[in-house]
């Protein structure tokens, strides 16, 4: 009989858990992550540049895929032994900003992939007046 008294015990206390759990669950919100598109246009606010023109770049550089983890398909015209670029191998640019690695050694390949780092890192050369480093922007806008 005590066994009984326990094992009631128990199962109304599992019940409460699932239950509280449960009614938590329909309460909270949920939150979709943020877009691509949403980025450019939150990073496009914060530096005060046209968000038109980071969309339009970032959509030529990554071939219109919107990739975070995209590399560049072009390949070196030159060797550089200094920043190890071997002509002929593939360049290695990565990421939404195609950011290029032996150009700007203080951003690591997982920064580069990373859509927030690399969309804050265009946004920020573009209100520099930077954007003649994008070899799309340059095809784009002359």
């Amino acid at each position: 009989r005590a066994v009984n008294l326990l094992l009631i015990k128990y199962a109304l206390l599992v019940s409460l858990i699932i239950f509280a759990l449960t009614a938590n669950a329909e309460v909270m919100e949920y939150v979709a992550p943020e877009t691509i598109e949403e980025k450019i246009t939150r990073y496009a606010q914060i530096y005060g540049v046209n968000p038109k023109t980071m969309r339009r770049v970032v959509s030529c550089e990554t071939k219109g895929t919107f990739r975070p983890d995209i590399q560049s398909g072009h390949r070196y015209s030159f060797s550089d032994p200094k920043r190890g670029i071997v002509k002929g191998q593939r360049e290695r640019s990565f990421g939404l900003a195609q950011i290029s690695l032996p150009h700007h050694p203080y951003v690591s390949y997982k920064q580069a992939i990373d859509p927030d780092f690399s969309l804050n890192f265009m946004a920020e050369k573009f209100s520099k007046k930077q954007e003649y480093l994008w070899t799309c922007y340059r095809l784009l806008y002359g």
